[in-house]
């Protein structure tokens, strides 16, 4: 369902540089859903996965560097793999965004201006993830 989820909105996010909210709503929904109906969290995680989510919340409203549409995808993450894996994904996503929009904007390849869509770095980073972990 991740892999689904995940290539939906990437080519959503490539293609109108924006996440439609019916479509993060659907997503959200099904993955909480599937959550609660597995049962593989515990209060630990929840709350842990409320507070990662939140976090990432406040720092798109305050810096404006992420968008809230790239938070609700955590979300949909948090609630599919739990919290320690929507950590490593956003964390690793991060780290290959900005070592290759500097490389191409050292390349002069790219404007500083430039808004990167960044779920599908999550998606590439959760592939790679769950295939070696």
């Amino acid at each position: 369902m991740l892999g689904i989820t995940l290539f939906v909105l990437s080519v959503q996010d490539i293609k109108h540089k924006s996440l439609g909210a019916a479509s993060l709503l659907i997503f959200f929904t099904a993955s909480l859903v599937n959550g609660i109906i597995t049962d593989k969290f515990t209060a630990a995680d929840m709350i842990s996965g409320i507070i990662f989510v939140s976090l990432l919340g406040a720092v798109s409203i305050v810096t404006k560097c992420i968008g809230m549409g790239d938070v609700a995808v955590s979300a949909i993450i948090v609630c599919l793999k739990g919290t320690i894996f929507s950590i490593s994904v956003f964390t690793f996503a991060m780290t290959l965004l900005g070592i290759f929009n500097s490389v191409r904007i050292i390349g002069g390849r790219l404007s500083k201006k430039y808004t990167a869509p960044f779920v599908p770095y999550m998606g590439i980073c959760a592939a790679v993830i769950m295939f070696f972990a």
